[in-house]
């Protein structure tokens, strides 16, 4: 399985790469998210074409993925921009049909790879045409921007409620490669990484995006050091994933099902907890 890390700080990237991460992800992508990702505790980057072409010199063999904006006026400059400054692959982020996808890979003209991110409930409903339209390379499946519009309490619901399993199947029929979602470090989260990335080897996913708990938004290589062994928190998804894959069909099923409980119950959660707070607000 391939990881991705998003890190602008070209001697952090390094040591990520030598941690055995494959791809270095750069976020340019900042039109409507503020406002659509306002109360979801994700982070908004600001990077730059300039990081890109920082990373491109540094790295010795990991690639650079850039994210640009949805589709706007000035895509094809971003594109143009985004190749020159060397980027192995563009993520096209938020859109909504085939239409703005067949124009996404128009614009791209097979100069560099495709990453396309299904992360609205129009681009689901649309899923069939998009991946006959095809024409990319890569999916992604979106799990925050995806919760959000279609109402969900919890990212990892349209995991657990069996969506994802059918998005999976239209890129496997389609023979393009995938994956979705981010994950945390083994043991430190309220989902556990384990559980997420069986999922992930239960549903043939190729790739996965390490979150900022992996770096904590280290500004520097000291801070990174400081605050993790970054090497042996990779070696330990290394290991989770190499177990899951030796799984017998019924350890599958099980793990698969202690999976959704725990969304749901996590689900339940959030949302008992939102109803208290919006009747303190009536009060």
């Amino acid at each position: 399985m391939e990881f991705m890390l998003i890190t602008v700080v070209p001697e952090i990237a390094l040591e990520v790469e030598a941690a055995g991460v494959s791809r270095i992800f750069v976020d340019m992508e900042t039109m409507g998210k503020p406002q659509r990702q306002a109360n979801a505790n994700t982070p908004i980057y600001s990077h730059s074409f300039e990081d890109v072409s920082s990373l491109k010199k540094t790295l010795k063999k990991a690639e650079v993925m850039l994210r640009i904006n949805p589709l706007h006026s000035g895509t094809q400059e971003e594109i143009d921009r985004a190749i020159d400054a060397g980027a192995d692959c563009i993520m096209f982020p938020y859109f909504t049909s085939e239409n703005e996808v067949q124009e996404f890979i128009r614009l791209v003209d097979s100069r560099v790879r495709t990453n396309i991110l299904f992360e609205t409930s129009q681009a689901v409903g649309r899923a069939n045409q998009i991946f006959r339209v095809g024409g990319f390379d890569e999916v992604h499946f979106g799990l925050n921007d995806l919760r959000l519009t279609l109402g969900l309490d919890f990212l990892f619901e349209s995991v657990a409620g069996g969506l994802i399993d059918w998005l999976c199947s239209l890129a496997q029929s389609a023979g393009v490669s995938y994956g979705f979602g981010g994950v945390g470090r083994v043991g430190k989260e309220m989902l556990s990484a384990e559980l997420i990335l069986k999922e992930h080897i239960r549903l043939g996913s190729e790739r996965v995006i390490l979150s900022r708990v992996f770096h904590g938004e280290a500004k520097n290589l000291g801070e990174l050091r400081e605050y993790v062994d970054l090497k042996e928190e990779v070696e330990k998804v290394r290991e989770v994933i190499r177990l899951a894959k030796d799984r017998s069909p019924d350890e599958i099923e099980s793990d698969s099902l202690e999976f959704q409980a725990a969304v749901r119950k996590i689900a339940q959660m959030i949302s008992e907890k939102a109803r208290g707070e919006r009747k303190v607000g009536n009060l």
